[in-house]
């Protein structure tokens, strides 16, 4: 080894990171902005005192009535006359606005809410009408306030029930017919307290910063400089140097690494110093897990370097690897207390959890998963160099190409495809469904809300309002509020008819973009996007149901005869018929239309762009990332979801259309929720025919947990056989031309 060369050119390369000495991408740019407000605003959430209303200086005694009662008002009169009732009609409040009852506390200076429908009089007093509900609210950040509201309950509002029972002439257990139903408000110190403040801080913020600045300072300096020499057209000369490859790549690396470094280790010393924090030992131990996830990025960075040709194409290569640091953090935050142990030997996985569980409380099982962690990460690392020193040795990898530009001018010139830069094209593939797919959701949410607004069961919700206090508390309540909606036909159908009006989308946007083609008719503009109508097309489709159902049913075998679920039987309620029919009529569309979104929009117009391999790794990492704010969501969901939408791009690549797979994903959904009553990424369905139950003895890494199957190693296992099989077969078909879907 040439250790003069190696650190002249690790020397350069840490030189690289005053500043991008090449143009940044659009995507980059773009991304970097989004990223950087998206981390601004969670911390200014965080530090923000909007609920300051529950801290009031001092105790306080006074009780404030809503909607007082004229029954209340006479027994004061006769019964307490000293105390002192506050005006509170002014305030129009719902009945479970528990934050309108804190600042209502707030103001008045009051520990007590006491609720009053509006028309409790009439209904007490009249002889066939409902018994009301009275409800109270308190503050619960002194513990003499939990004693004072039993009084108030338990004695004084006794009293005036029995006070109403003497006036409408009732016996005296008709009181009890009266509920007085009791709600806590939460409190600043309760829901912001210091422990919880700093646990988050060190498990979820610091890390999160760590792995921002360490991915930044890389491709800050790791794409310019191999990349960056291809496209100065100095690289050459390196290459005709005396100078090995492998020194090259290792030289690159120590200076991508060595730049990555020193932000990072002073950040995590300093954090190590807060007082509540594991110190200097923490900060120690930490230490080597710390550079190992700097040795890899940079590794990774280098050999995207390697792989591109300029600078634009590296950085914007570097997407994938953006969209996986998303899914990382969001995975990682949302399940810090429930991960399962495997998930911190993994690397990035292990790094996010055991930075913070490290820096929190640096124990012994801390330690050695952080060891493992450390090892297999350098492992790792050290297969993405040798892979990088071999590519120096191809031609192809080592001069400056355009292969791109080429084609523009010379096959695609008038093609929409091309109108927009690259990053401009693949920030259209990322935000297109996903600003499509918001809308048509949310018109079906709105109908279904305005009709629970009327039903019991949504005060209920309200009410349960009360106990959400976290980011994955938020998170755990929508995905709540989904499945109730997922049990009312309305819902169902208002969202098959959303998934319809995507599809049409899609084919309008293909037949613009087919302005003065032979392909703007509705045939060919259908066999554009994957859905060409032939006679095989019915056969494909049913096959495909065939495929879906079969592969889900080995799934739901492997659960059984592991151990892991437990088969109780057959029965649907007639009362669930209507469910069950609105979901069969909701899949049909759905599965359609992510095929469509996914597979047979983007694959064709991303493998015109980016060609066909990435297109197939860039649309499977979308059709997961998308899927990353279900809950449940875990590492090992990302990687199924990436591997089931791998398995259908080549299915529909090898069949020629999106229709197999189109019929497979609703055969898939159907009988993963209605069929066999498992979660369908991360949703419970209440229709369904078989009665399913997890076993004491099972475990969430094999299940899939609150995700269902997509998220366990029993989809790993059915899947990753058939998905190695098509890889073969596809690289043995050598045959097919574009376009993708002939």
């Amino acid at each position: 080894m040439n250790n003069r060369a190696l650190w002249a050119i690790a020397k350069k390369a840490f030189r690289n990171s005053g500043g991008l000495k090449s143009k940044m991408s659009g995507i980059s740019l773009t991304m970097g902005i989004l990223f950087t407000f998206a981390f601004i605003s969670a911390i200014f959430s965080i530090v923000m005192p909007w609920r300051d209303y529950f801290y009031n200086g001092g105790e306080t005694s006074d009780v404030v009535f809503i909607h007082t009662p004229d029954s209340l008002r006479r027994f004061i009169d006769e019964n307490a006359p000293e105390v002192e009732i506050t005006e509170s009609r002014k305030y129009d409040v719902s009945a479970y606005d528990f934050v309108q009852f804190g600042k209502i506390m707030h103001e008045h200076d009051a520990f007590l809410v006491i609720y009053f429908p509006e028309d409790f009089d009439e209904k007490v007093y009249s002889e066939d009408g409902d018994i009301p509900q009275i409800l109270t609210y308190y503050r619960t950040d002194s513990v003499i306030y939990t004693e004072w509201k039993g009084y108030v309950v338990d004695e004084y509002m006794e009293e005036y029930k029995a006070f109403i029972c003497n006036e409408t002439g009732r016996p005296a257990s008709a009181s009890e017919e009266i509920s007085i139903t009791k709600y806590p408000v939460q409190t600043g110190n309760e829901t912001n307290g210091f422990y919880n403040a700093v646990k988050y801080a060190a498990t979820a913020v610091i890390p999160l910063i760590l792995f921002i600045g360490i991915l930044y300072m890389s491709m800050n300096s790791g794409t310019n400089v191999i990349a960056g020499e291809k496209e100065k057209g100095t690289f050459a000369a390196v290459l005709l140097s005396p100078v090995r490859r492998r020194d090259i790549i290792i030289g690159n690396i120590l200076g991508v690494s060595l730049a990555a470094a020193i932000p990072a280790v002073i950040f995590y010393f300093l954090s190590s110093l807060v007082p509540a924090y594991a110190g200097i030992g923490g900060f120690i131990v930490g230490l080597p897990l710390l550079l190992s996830l700097i040795i890899f990025i940079a590794s990774a960075t280098i050999l995207i370097s390697v792989l591109n040709d300029s600078v634009v194409s590296a950085q914007t290569a570097f997407l994938p690897v953006f969209f996986i640091l998303v899914t990382i953090c969001i995975t990682c935050i949302k399940n810090s207390e429930q991960n399962d142990m495997i998930y911190e030997w993994v690397p990035l996985y292990g790094h996010f959890y055991g930075l913070g569980n490290i820096l929190f409380r640096c124990g012994i099982t801390e330690i050695i998963n952080g060891t493992i962690c450390t090892v297999n990460t350098l492992i790792l690392s050290g297969v993405i160099i040798f892979i990088s020193i071999k590519l120096l040795e191809v031609e192809a990898f080592t001069v400056y190409t355009d292969p791109d530009s080429d084609r523009k001018e010379k096959r695609y010139l008038t093609d929409p495809v091309y109108k927009k830069s690259l990053p401009g094209f693949l920030i259209d593939q990322i935000t297109y469904p996903l600003v499509i797919l918001s809308i048509f959701q949310l018109l079906a949410i709105i109908p279904t809300v305005v009709k629970y607004m009327g039903d019991k069961g949504y005060s209920d919700f309200i009410e349960d309002l009360q106990y959400v206090k976290t980011i994955p508390d938020i998170v755990k309540v929508s995905f709540e509020v989904l499945a109730i909606f997922l049990s009312d036909p309305l819902f169902l159908c208002l969202m098959a008819l959303g998934y319809f009006l995507i599809m049409v989308c899609y084919f309008l946007k293909t037949r613009r973009n087919s302005v003065g083609t032979k392909a703007r008719n509705v045939r060919n503009c259908l066999t554009a996007i994957g859905l060409k109508l032939h006679r095989s097309a019915v056969i494909k489709y049913f096959g495909g149901i065939a495929l879906g159902a079969g592969l889900m049913s080995l799934v739901y075998i492997v659960l059984n005869i592991t151990g892991q679920i437990r088969f109780g039987g057959m029965g649907l309620a007639s009362s669930a018929v209507p469910i069950l029919i609105s979901s069969i009529i909701m899949w049909i569309p759905q599965g359609a239309c992510e095929e469509l979104m996914f597979r047979g929009y983007m694959l064709p117009v991303m493998d015109k762009r980016i060609g066909l391999k990435m297109a197939f790794v860039f649309s499977s990492l979308l059709f997961s990332v998308f899927h990353s704010m279900n809950v449940g969501y875990t590492p090992l969901a990302s990687v199924n979801l990436f591997l089931i939408a791998l398995l259908f791009a080549l299915i529909s690549y090898k069949s020629g259309s999106i229709w197999i797979t189109a019929g497979a994903h609703t055969a898939w959904n159907f009988c993963q929720g209605n069929l066999y009553g498992l979660q369908v990424s991360g949703s419970d369905l209440s229709a369904s025919i078989c009665n399913t139950s997890y076993t004491d003895s099972a475990r969430d890494i094999i299940t899939g947990g609150a995700f269902g199957p997509e998220g366990g190693l029993a989809v790993t296992a059915i899947i990753m056989p058939l998905l190695i099989i098509m890889l073969i077969s596809v690289i043995k078909d050598r045959k097919k031309k574009l376009p993708l879907w002939p």
